[in-house]
């Protein structure tokens, strides 16, 4: 059976030669929960629904079927500031690769 296709956001500029291409997206939703996470959006052509920003991931440019269109601006997001440095947290993508081949587990 095919996926279905679903819109989303690519967080992206062009690559060089030597870069992958690969894209960070932010996956678009018409089941609306009204989380802090949710950036509502709404464009011709599509039902009005947000961009879930807790499913964020990247995806080889690939795997992108076509351009629906392009956001300028989104005037709902707040101006972005920086972390304050207690509430950044580093991963190790080892120790999350692992955990993710049994089950997702929390460590510091």
């Amino acid at each position: 059976m095919a996926q279905k296709s679903r819109p989303c956001l690519i967080l992206s500029i062009n690559f060089l030669e030597h870069e992958r291409a690969v894209v960070t997206y932010i996956p678009r939703t018409l089941s609306l929960r009204s989380t802090r996470f949710e950036i509502a959006h709404q464009m011709k052509g599509l039902e009005t629904g947000a961009f879930d920003v807790q499913g964020i991931g990247s995806v080889p440019t690939a795997k992108l079927e076509r351009r629906l269109g392009t956001v300028e601006a989104v005037p709902q997001l707040p101006k972005w500031k920086p972390p304050s440095s207690s509430g950044l947290r580093w991963a190790d993508c080892r120790k999350i690769e692992a955990a993710s081949k049994g089950g997702l587990s929390a460590t510091k």
